[in-house]
């Protein structure tokens, strides 16, 4: 191998110079003077040519020396030629499709070094401009806001936008119709909203990529007014029979329907207004329906229905107790027959209500409860171990008390 004594030698590359020398430990020392760089075009175009020049004839041996391109992924050998007083390297196109930051060593079995530090540029964008929206969908109103996400590359997989214009367009709907805007990253944010639309297209350009439309829902927020109406309706303080509730059609201020699934919150109250039952709803194709229970216990209710901040109250009216006169049969055989019960409506009770008869027995008091079945009850004492001096019971169904004495 011969060495190089002493003697400049140069390399140019995309304006660039770098020297080395040989020194008198027969080793080849490359100094970079400008680090860095970038290509002036992209490497996948027609691929990286670099010359490197010296006075010293045949002083590389090209034998048992080789160049490797590396980053910080992987690393592939570059071949070279030497012509006179010429090294030509030639990164071809092929071995190269990331862009970044990449180093060029020279190694041989006397030393390894890096000769040149170089940042390949991608391509232009490819055409296809992947984009991300999130969220889908907003309230109207101007106040929430979506962004959208824009990744040009090329078509390597680079980014590549850095540099180059990007516009959003918008139909009718957004509070800016057109953004323009200089890339200074690898990819693009915008932030949109939504005034009085149901529905917002947006599409996205950038160095002639398109990107396919996205679609941006508006929410309508609560409510301009509200009302409902009652049907299905028997007042009857049965605690069992169900009446519906409807709303009316419920648009938000600017008309625009209420969405799918809008909590509705609905509430019994008592004449003093006091919580008796809860229920929760959810609007379909703009409507809050229910089924409420009736109340238990006798006297006046009112029924209160809540979205987002507004709510609407009514009277239902006054429900009649379940059962207006009770019968029943208590004679010397001590059994207690309850029955036949009959609501206001003339029809035997359902099934199931509970019938609690309470004793007293000085100064305490003991209790029975039995379920109703056909309209009627039977309660012997017995059961509860009183004996026959008992006289007088308490008999209590749906809140209602009613006295009973034993026949004499």
């Amino acid at each position: 191998m011969k060495y190089l004594k002493y003697l400049p030698i140069l390399l140019f590359f995309s304006g660039i110079w770098i020297y080395f020398s040989c020194n008198q430990k027969e080793i080849i020392q490359f100094q970079i003077v400008k680090k860095g760089s970038a290509i002036k075009r992209s490497i996948h175009e027609a691929g990286t040519k670099i010359i490197l020049s010296y006075p010293c004839e045949n002083s590389i041996d090209t034998v048992s020396s080789f160049l490797v391109l590396r980053n910080h992924l992987k690393q592939v050998k570059i071949p070279y030629s030497v012509s006179g007083n010429e090294m030509n390297i030639h990164i071809d196109a092929e071995v190269v499709t990331a862009s970044g930051r990449y180093y060029l060593d020279i190694i041989n079995d006397q030393y390894s070094t890096t000769i040149y530090e170089l940042t390949i540029k991608p391509r232009r964008p490819d055409g296809k401009l992947f984009t991300i929206l999130g969220p889908k969908s907003i309230h109207m109103g101007g106040e929430d806001l979506s962004e959208l996400l824009a990744f040009p590359t090329d078509e390597y997989h680079n980014p590549a936008g850095i540099g180059l214009e990007y516009k959003t367009i918008t139909s009718k709907g957004s509070i800016k119709d057109s953004i323009s805007n200089l890339i200074s990253t690898p990819f693009f944010h915008d932030k949109v909203s939504i005034m009085d639309e149901t529905k917002l297209i947006l599409g996205s350009t950038v160095g002639g990529s398109n990107s396919n439309e996205k679609v941006l829902v508006g929410l309508s927020k609560c409510p301009d007014s509200i009302d409902f109406s009652i049907s299905q309706l028997f007042k009857i303080a049965d605690g069992r029979q169900y009446f519906r509730i409807e709303s009316n059609i419920l648009n938000d201020e600017y008309n625009n329907l209420i969405e799918d699934g809008t909590y509705a919150e609905i509430r019994i109250l008592d004449e003093s207004h006091n919580t008796i039952s809860k229920y929760k709803a959810f609007t379909i194709n703009g409507i809050v329906t229910a089924m409420i229970k009736n109340p238990s216990n006798k006297g006046r209710y009112f029924l209160k229905i809540t979205v987002c901040d507004l709510d609407k109250m009514k009277e239902i009216g006054y429900f009649e107790p379940l059962i207006s006169k009770l019968a029943y049969k208590w004679d010397e055989e001590k059994n207690i027959e309850i029955g036949p019960l009959t609501s206001t409506l003339g029809q035997l009770i359902p099934d199931g209500i509970p019938v609690t008869a309470t004793f007293s027995l000085g100064k305490n008091a003991t209790t029975i409860t039995k379920l109703s079945n056909d309209g009627r009850v039977n309660i012997d004492p017995r059961d509860l171990w009183l004996d026959s001096n008992s006289t007088k019971a308490y008999i209590q169904i749906n809140g209602q008390t009613f006295l009973i004495h034993k026949k004499a």
